[in-house]
């Protein structure tokens, strides 16, 4: 990976840190990230114009990134944003419902 992905030769790869290393992962985890945006925003526009009625997703059920997979296994468990929210509020002993299983 160092080699192909984040562009380094041997030489620089030997002489950074491993907190270096893990800066430059990431910073291309991020990018990569970026990148994919703009097709899972377009598969979400096509995917939510040819569903039937009431059966549309968010961009998140369709296509998670890795670093958004335990938003969207939270988000599975409750009906609405508005049952989430007041699920994880400090007033969560009020709350009158219970999450799907």
């Amino acid at each position: 990976m160092a080699h192909g992905h984040l562009r380094l030769d041997y030489q620089e790869y030997c002489d950074i840190t491993l907190f270096e290393i893990t800066a430059l992962i990431e910073g291309y985890n991020m990018r990569w990230e970026e990148k994919w945006r703009h097709t899972r925003s377009i598969y979400s526009l096509l995917y939510n114009i040819n569903a039937p009625k009431g059966k549309s997703k968010t961009e998140i059920e369709l296509m998670p990134f890795p670093s958004e997979y335990k938003l969207a296994k939270i988000k599975e468990k409750f009906k609405t944003d508005l049952e989430m929210k007041e699920y994880f509020s400090p007033d969560r002993d009020k709350v009158k419902f219970k999450p799907r299983n």
